[in-house]
């Protein structure tokens, strides 16, 4: 039987004693004893819960199928069968291009003139194109927008003869795009174009 001025909180486990004097010279024994039936109290409760929202309805196992494949689709920004604009192939200047050695955190830059084939690392590197300003549209064409701060280059990477890369280069997305290997990373860090001739 509780007596008045005795309030039990089954869900903390916290008692708060009132004014009786009978209660109040519960033995140590006797408060561990409640607090234990308390605790097992809460468990039971607890138990009877997560029976009830994540028990078994007695369904049959099912497999779970797939329908869409876990890939990635084309990227239209960098793929090594990238595409080439007339546009880009026109523009003529410079790319400066640093290398990685991720073995020792040693970089190397190097300064590639479009349409050279310059070699570095081990890997022949062509730059193709240049833009200042490249822009993708919904279409999936590329667009080299005077409003639109993003140098590029469109760059090709080959060793001992097999395509390793072709594709964009970002000043701004550095991570993005590029050459996937174990041993290099390879981004673009600036561009620099020719004047255009004037009069033919």
């Amino acid at each position: 039987m509780v007596e008045s001025g005795t309030l039990l909180r089954c869900y903390t486990g916290y008692r708060v004693e009132g004014s009786n004097p009978s209660l109040s010279a519960i033995s140590g024994l006797d408060h561990a004893h409640e607090e234990l039936k308390l605790r097992i109290a809460r468990c039971v409760l607890l138990g009877a819960l997560m029976l009830a929202l994540f028990g078994c309805d007695e369904q049959p196992e099912r497999k779970i199928k797939w329908h869409e494949p876990l890939a990635t689709g084309n990227d239209p920004h960098a793929t090594i069968h990238a595409d080439l604009p007339d546009w880009a192939s026109k523009r003529k200047g410079f790319a400066d291009l640093v290398w990685l050695d991720k073995s020792t955190a040693r970089t190397y830059r190097y300064h590639v003139p479009t349409g050279e084939a310059v070699k570095m690392q081990g890997f022949v590197v062509r730059v193709l194109g240049l833009a200042s300003g490249l822009r993708n549209t919904s279409s999936g064409t590329f667009l080299d927008d005077e409003n639109v701060d993003n140098p590029a280059a469109f760059v090709e990477i080959s060793q001992q003869g097999k395509l390793r890369y072709r594709g964009w280069l970002y000043v701004k997305f550095p991570e993005l795009f590029g050459m996937d290997d174990p041993l290099w990373k390879v981004w673009l860090e600036g561009i620099k174009l020719r004047p255009a001739r004037q009069g033919g």
